[in-house]
């Protein structure tokens, strides 16, 4: 029994998922306008936590200031789409037909550091489903830790295995004292 408790304990590990606030700086569009403000990222689960983008500036005829805000009015959340190296910030906002959105390029994000936004990227712009829009002239976002206690320890595969086969152990173990005890 006890060879199994040390066994179990050496597959005992934590993994930390730590979210980080992604800061824009230097932010702006083709049309002369300007991106400022942060988004929360967990890349454990691909996620965007919390966000608080503002536009402004530039044809502000088609595009008025806006605040890209989870919670906030006409915003519908948020899209990690890592196959057109996106994170997309949604609205309900309308132009005739077309939804307005920010589609900022920027995946894949590293683990830490600076992120230069891929201007080259075709997806990258706001736009109010891409027509009209506008696309990213320069940028780029840094990171820093999350400022929320959002990190969640998670125990590796091999010690919930070693735990598994330790729980296992005991409940033999109690069974067959039982089992002794009613013909003894």
């Amino acid at each position: 029994m006890r060879r199994l408790l040390i066994i179990s304990l050496l597959g005992v590990g934590v993994v930390l998922a730590t979210p980080l606030t992604w800061t824009l700086q230097n932010v702006t569009f083709s049309d002369g306008g300007t991106a400022t403000g942060s988004f929360v990222y967990d890349a454990s689960t691909e996620t965007v936590v919390s966000y608080s983008i503002s536009v402004s500036g530039g044809n502000t005829t088609v595009f008025p200031p806006f605040v890209y805000q989870n919670g906030g009015a006409d915003n519908t959340g948020t899209s990690v789409v890592s196959g057109d190296g996106v994170i997309d910030f949604n609205t309900d906002l309308e132009s005739g037909f077309h939804q307005r959105f920010l589609a900022l390029p920027v995946l894949p994000l590293p683990a830490s550091g600076t992120q230069a936004l891929d201007l080259t990227n075709p997806y990258g712009a706001e736009c109010y489903d891409c027509n009209p829009y506008r696309t990213f002239a320069s940028g780029q976002v840094v990171s820093s830790a999350a400022p929320s206690p959002t990190t969640v320890p998670v125990l590796s595969r091999w010690a919930l295995a070693g735990l598994a086969i330790l729980l296992l152990a005991a409940g033999v173990l109690l069974l067959s004292r039982t089992v002794k005890s009613r013909y003894a």
